[in-house]
């Protein structure tokens, strides 16, 4: 057994035994999995900013830099998106936050994650350095729109 399994298996049996911290480790294995998924989802993002910068260059060798415009300005908010996704709040709540976060609420943050998962799976098989620049704007868009959706589950509104 390695030191990390035996390291878990002592904190799970604390957290058996002391109350209230059982709930509280199971919402911080919830935050660290949570993190996970939007880290994948950012990386696979990474993925299209290649494309782009790869597009960019082949029209920078093309000698026609009309188009060059278009590509920063669908890069910037591809950025914003992946900066929205990284640091996009936690779908829990924790031990002394005063806000509690539902049950109900919790399981609609996971649907929308699942939703941006699906979503950036689907943006990276249909995304390669032939795609048009209106199509990849309006995958971000929908990417944005999911990601709002996310943040307004969780303030509630």
């Amino acid at each position: 057994m390695s030191l990390e399994e035996s390291l878990s298996e002592w904190v799970d049996d604390i957290a058996k035994r002391i109350p209230g911290f059982g709930g509280y480790y199971k919402k911080e294995k919830r935050r660290e999995n949570d993190q996970r998924l939007r880290e994948r989802i950012f990386h696979k993002l990474n993925d299209i900013q290649d494309i782009l910068n790869e597009k960019g260059r082949i029209i920078t060798k093309s000698g026609d830099l009309s188009p060059l415009d278009g590509i920063e300005q669908i890069r910037k908010r591809l950025e914003k998106l992946m900066d929205g996704i990284r640091y996009a709040e936690y779908g829990y709540s924790g031990f002394f936050d005063e806000k509690e976060i539902s049950m109900d609420t919790l399981r609609s943050v996971y649907k929308v994650d699942l939703e941006l998962l699906h979503w950036v799976k689907d943006f990276i098989s249909c995304t390669d350095i032939d795609s048009e620049l209106d199509d990849v704007n309006d995958y971000i868009e929908n990417g944005l729109k999911l990601l709002k959706k996310r943040s307004e589950i969780i303030e509630g509104v």
